[in-house]
């Protein structure tokens, strides 16, 4: 996948264009289960979400 990523770029570049890659490393190469973990517990904390969402 990341050859073909490259030869694309190397076309655009080709034809005078700019490209842009962007990778989400999230739970590929770094563990961000502590991070959602605190962000789905303050949601739940939250009296206005447990209101919407009892």
């Amino acid at each position: 996948m990341l050859e073909q990523i490259l030869v694309n770029i190397q076309d655009l570049t080709k034809q005078g264009k700019t490209s842009l890659a962007v990778f989400d490393l999230d739970s590929t190469l770094f563990d961000v289960s502590p991070r959602l973990e605190r962000i789905l517990l303050d949601f739940a904390a939250s009296p206005l979400n447990q209101k919407k969402i009892p």
